[in-house]
């Protein structure tokens, strides 16, 4: 057993600031792949759109999440931005702006909150796998990032099903986005806590 924990680098799992790292990964990734599910439902069965406009709202985050992915590296990389930093920010402004969607059925509110849901998206996925090996030893990295996928496999099977019965129960598909919303920001509490300890342990 210990060959094992060694050889897979699984003493990994002690360490409570990776394991708070990839536990808020995997919760705002499951998050994602949820709202990712609902969201053309939402717009065309409960705000009454077209699956025209559905399609254009679809689009526009689509392209909004790519300008990100080129934009914003560049950008971050000038102002010596940390990976884990931007993708705090960016999961908590992604938080906002589902909710904000879901809080109105107002086409053109509805078109800029997809644009910026779909902008700071991309930067969550950019900085996703950085913001762990900004962390990590080189050599600890490749198990790292199999960790993290298997927790984010094992989150989604767990949760998936769950947001999905939660919906179906309530009905509602604007109190299932801002449940998801909440399963954001909740995991980016603990990174900032855990941030702020460190910083105060530094001292």
């Amino acid at each position: 057993m210990a060959r094992m924990v060694d050889m897979m680098d699984l003493d990994l799992l002690s360490d409570p600031v990776f394991v708070n790292i990839v536990v808020g990964l995997a919760v705002v990734y499951t998050a994602g792949i949820n709202f990712s599910m609902i969201y053309p439902f939402y717009l065309h069965m409960d705000v009454g759109m077209t699956l025209t406009d559905t399609a254009t709202c679809m689009s526009v985050l689509a392209a909004f999440d790519i300008l990100s992915r080129l934009i914003v590296p560049q950008v971050t990389d000038r102002l010596n931005v940390g990976s884990r930093i931007t993708y705090l920010v960016a999961a908590v402004l992604l938080a906002a702006s589902r909710s904000a969607l879901a809080s109105t059925k107002d086409f053109k509110i509805i078109l800029v909150s997809l644009a910026f849901c779909g902008f700071v998206r991309g930067v969550t996925v950019v900085n996703l796998n950085l913001s762990i090996s900004e962390y990590c030893s080189n050599e600890k990295l490749p198990a790292a990032l199999g960790i993290n996928m298997v927790i984010k496999g094992v989150f989604i099977l767990a949760f998936g099903p769950l947001l999905g019965f939660l919906r179906d129960e309530t009905g509602s598909f604007p109190l299932c986005i801002h449940i998801q919303s909440v399963m954001i920001l909740v995991p980016m509490i603990f990174w900032v806590l855990e941030m702020v300890i460190l910083r105060s342990r530094k001292r």
